[in-house]
């Protein structure tokens, strides 16, 4: 089954006119005509958790509320705290079950909002599935962090 249709179900798609002039593309339509709460949707939060201790891992967990495309995650912290003057490492990212970080750790800073390249995931998710990532607080004293994915 296609992402589209496994995301949108039986909803009705409007042409779009920019797209059906290429030959060959996938995407060839725009937000359906029947707007629901679901199109409206488009950031899911993990959680903010205040006082991760020096050294300590944190888990944010949330189960996906429907049936998603997980595209880029947004890791942020103190607002007082300078981009970059910060120590925090990611070293899990689990979307149903699956590993998507395939080292030991990933720099936090990479997921900062003004960040250059995000990585970007684009993965379907199920509703009712668990996605968790794992921090460590590197910095000399504790730090408050959340976590957030743009999704469509």
């Amino acid at each position: 089954m296609p992402v589209m249709q496994k995301v949108l179900g039986s909803k009705r798609l409007r042409p779009n006119r920019l797209f059906s002039n290429f030959k060959g593309l996938d995407v060839l339509a725009k937000v359906p005509k029947e707007i629901g709460a679901d199109e409206y949707n488009v950031i899911m939060g993990l959680g903010r958790v205040a006082g991760i201790a020096a050294g300590a891992a944190q888990n944010f967990t949330q189960n996906a509320p429907r049936d998603l495309i997980v595209r880029r995650m947004t890791f942020s912290e103190d607002l007082l705290v300078a981009p970059g003057m910060s120590d925090f490492s990611i070293t899990a990212i689990t979307i149903e079950g699956n590993a998507t970080l395939l080292s030991a750790s990933a720099p936090a800073s990479a997921f900062h909002p003004n960040s250059v390249y995000p990585p970007c995931f684009d993965l379907p998710v199920a509703g009712g599935t668990p996605i968790t990532v794992t921090v460590v607080n590197n910095n000399p004293g504790a730090r408050n962090a959340e976590i957030s994915f743009n999704i469509d």
